[in-house]
């Protein structure tokens, strides 16, 4: 084994080969154990993967760890459960010498160019080995000046790597299996989807350089299927969703949601189940009890609204009562995303009056309503409310009340 960037044609000298960048390292065993697996699986793989934890800066493992959570194995990538087993780099990676044959980096791409040497190597089998026992020590700098920490802002990001890189690997899938294999979809997808919910896209791009990568966006998610655009491990941010489905239709997202037994569908899809939700969608940020008056504020995601034709509502449950909010809008201006998506919140404030007996308890529950038929919410909460979800048990005293503060429902005590 040897680590370097090592020209095509030398396979004569190396039987396996890793490219490691100079910021990195591998760990101690590494490579006795990437060779023992290549040797016993050698006619099978020409890309064998490992794990990638970060030093410095972080230290956690890469977003795309959950691909070692079957174990050390060889993936056929054509497997419905290999999908998203997505492999970027190339220098986490040990390759077959003898499969890299004439193929080199691609020096004009500055982002990309290693994913696209890995996935056309990957491409003549659409198998790959992983091996967790095996760490690649990915440093990320404290001053963040790595590449990948500055290449939000570097026009080459939006211009060169979409049609280098993503429309290469198309063109190539295409023309050995004529189609793009679902797995070369999540590639492209996971790396493409990045773009998408930044501000800095519009510093960096002027009007006619936006409009392009738009352009060349659409072209590329032709390609991919809504199944993988929605699926992704990583990219679970239902505005990137809404975005990249968006920009390949050219037709609304939320509008095109629908409520299925409280899970948000897009066509076949499931989105999101709101009552198991755990992002901050709907966010309480003050409940305040004074003698038997209650005021409690919800922050609710703009989108929420959004859902199905008719749009929605949302109300809350107290006991047996139902009680409906004054909904104002929250920092309207805010417009943070790379395809202009309004990403903020609106205020509910709910008031009503408490209605409990000593030794009893009511419950708070909040629900969105979509035409007739309506779901619970899950809830979040801001730093200064005890909630269950960090702490538990959790409660919070207000004069002669206990609140409970919990994922789906809100207890009062008396």
């Amino acid at each position: 084994l040897v680590a370097g960037a090592c020209p095509a044609g030398s396979d004569s000298f190396y039987k396996y080969r890793s490219v490691l960048d100079a910021d990195d390292k591998w760990d101690k065993n590494a490579f006795k154990r990437a060779y023992r697996f290549f040797e016993k699986h050698y006619d099978k793989i020409d890309v064998l993967a490992c794990r990638v934890r970060f030093f410095e800066a972080k230290e956690n493992y890469h977003p795309t760890d959950y691909k070692f959570s079957a174990g050390t194995r060889i993936a056929d990538l054509n497997s419905k459960e290999e999908y998203f087993s997505v492999q970027l780099t190339v220098a986490t990676t040990f390759v077959k010498a003898s499969a890299i044959k004439d193929l080199n980096f691609n020096s004009a791409l500055k982002f990309g160019e290693d994913s696209i040497y890995v996935n056309t190597l990957i491409l003549n089998k659409c198998k790959m080995g992983f091996i967790r026992e095996a760490e690649y020590l990915y440093r990320r700098r404290l001053d963040e000046s790595s590449a990948v920490n500055v290449q939000t802002f570097q026009k080459t990001y939006y211009v060169d790597t979409p049609r280098e890189f993503h429309l290469k690997l198309i063109e190539l899938s295409v023309k050995k299996y004529g189609k793009v294999l679902p797995y070369f979809q999540a590639v492209i997808a996971y790396d493409l989807m990045w773009r998408f919910g930044i501000p800095q896209i519009h510093e960096t791009l002027n009007e006619e350089e936006y409009n392009d990568f738009c352009k060349t966006a659409g072209k590329v998610l032709s390609y991919i299927d809504d199944s993988i655009l929605l699926g992704s491990p990583v990219h679970q941010s239902i505005i990137l969703k809404s975005e990249a489905i968006e920009l390949k239709k050219h037709s609304p997202f939320f509008s095109q949601l629908e409520l299925v037994d409280g899970v948000l569908m897009y066509g076949d899809n499931e989105i999101l189940t709101l009552s198991r939700n755990k992002t901050r969608c709907c966010s309480v940020v003050g409940l305040k009890i004074e003698g038997g008056s209650v005021t409690m504020e919800m922050l609710v995601a703009q989108w929420l609204f959004n859902v199905t034709e008719d749009g929605g509502s949302i109300f809350l449950k107290v006991g047996k009562k139902t009680v409906y909010p004054e909904i104002k809008p929250f920092n309207t201006s805010k417009v943070n995303t790379s395809m202009g998506t309004q990403n903020y919140y609106r205020i509910c404030t709910f008031n009503f009056n408490l209605s409990v007996k000593t030794g009893s308890k009511v419950k708070l529950k909040p629900f969105m309503l979509y035409g007739e038929k309506s779901t619970p919410v899950s809830m979040s909460y801001g730093k200064f409310i005890p909630s269950a979800n960090a702490f538990a048990p959790a409660y919070q005293i207000q004069g002669k009340y206990a609140i409970r503060y919990l994922r789906t429902v809100i207890n009062i005590y008396a």
